[in-house]
């Protein structure tokens, strides 16, 4: 950066990683990797995304969008009837709980949307 232009840390966050993928080539959610990422603080999140080789449309790209989203559907629909709470990212997590006032500052500018 130039000038006076600084990059300063606001917020750590150490993570634990498990990465998880179907090892069956003929199953409905076959080429799927799952991330979990358990942070320090105890706060849990996963992403699911698809490896795709080959994909050559946006027909295809769909396809794998939608496989997504039913995998996601099927791992979280028992726990969704037990807990309707806004899913949050990590950075969000530990803005809430650590520096209110910059999550709020978030917030009013628009950065971060407040969960429902």
């Amino acid at each position: 950066l130039e000038g006076e232009e600084q990059l300063v840390p606001f917020a750590g966050v150490e993570t634990f990683r498990t990465c998880w993928k179907a090892t069956s080539t003929v199953n409905e959610f076959s080429g799927l990797k799952v991330d979990i990422d358990k942070a320090d603080s105890g706060y849990m999140v996963g992403e699911v995304e698809a490896l795709c080789d080959g994909i050559s449309s946006q027909e295809d790209v769909e396809n794998e969008k939608e496989k997504i989203r039913k995998f996601v559907d099927m791992i979280t629909r028992e726990s969704e009837r037990d807990n309707e709470a806004t899913t949050i990212g990590k950075l969000e997590f530990v803005l809430m709980k650590e520096s209110p006032d910059l999550y709020n500052a978030c917030v009013k500018a628009g950065v971060i949307h407040r969960p429902k």
